[in-house]
């Protein structure tokens, strides 16, 4: 390949790749009329090389999934959610065993015969207890077993967050993580770990929904008129012909130097 030669009356135009993830210059390219080169080591058209594990930066926005919401054992019981309830030794014509809801004023319904009894606010342990000391005023000793059916007061985790300015992905009521200069593994775990505090063993999935902060720019000189400049998302398999096709091609006045 051969770059078309300049007139030494025309000026000269420039063009210059900068990669946001090199931070170098190494010259590509050289050459009046002879034929081009590559320097050893630098990738090229036909010898590519494989990028790094890709490093999350603002303002990237990621899809994070959390699989498994499991409240664990510190979780407490708000209006709308639904425990199972079953109590042994009960009075033989009204049996405690079903879906109860936690009603207005997190109060749950045990029947008429048990009026009911209040657990807003309480874990299930100590629901458990409450409800065990209240059927005492009705039952000799009755055996209580509670479990949580679903939670009202869970926010679900799905979907596209945005890599804010300080590096951060907000996770709702959660707060927020640090992920900024992480790999994707490195998200993942630093999300698991940040909701092991309010899930049992949270499995999360991250993946880059956008990759905004990985980009290049494409300089031309205008010939007395001013620089060109175009910004160009990076993918990772970019080769210089794909960026000169990025800008239309090169005006008739063609530089016989280029650097990246």
């Amino acid at each position: 390949m051969r770059f078309p030669s300049s007139n030494q009356n025309r000026l000269l135009l420039g063009l210059v790749l900068i990669f946001a993830l090199s931070g170098c210059r190494a010259p590509l390219m050289r050459g009046h009329t002879g034929p081009a080169f590559a320097i050893e080591g630098v990738p090229r058209e036909l010898d590519k090389v494989t990028l790094p594990a890709y490093r999350v930066e603002p303002p990237d926005v990621l899809s994070i999934d959390v699989l498994l919401q499991v409240p664990d054992e510190n979780y407490r019981l708000h209006e709308g959610d639904t425990v199972m309830l079953t109590v042994l030794d009960t009075l033989p014509d009204e049996p405690i065993a079903g879906i109860f809801p936690v009603e207005a004023g997190g109060v749950l319904r045990l029947g008429f015969g048990y009026e009911h009894v209040s657990v807003g606010g309480l874990t299930i342990a100590e629901a458990s207890a409450a409800i065990d000391r209240h059927l005492r005023k009705f039952l000799r000793q009755p055996v209580v077993s509670l479990s949580l059916r679903q939670a009202t007061g869970i926010q679900r985790i799905s979907g596209e967050h945005c890599v804010g300015p300080d590096g951060t992905v907000t996770l709702g009521v959660y707060g927020s993580v640090s992920v900024v200069g992480l790999t994707l593994e490195e998200v993942q775990l630093a999300i698991q770990q940040h909701l092991s505090s309010r899930f049992a063993s949270p499995e999360v999935s991250v993946n880059v929904y956008a990759f905004n902060s990985k980009v290049y720019y494409v300089i031309t000189q205008g010939g007395g008129l001013g620089d060109g400049l175009v910004r160009l998302p990076f993918t990772g398999n970019e080769t210089v012909l794909d960026a000169i096709s990025q800008i239309n091609g090169l005006s008739h006045v063609s530089s016989t130097r280029m650097w990246i």
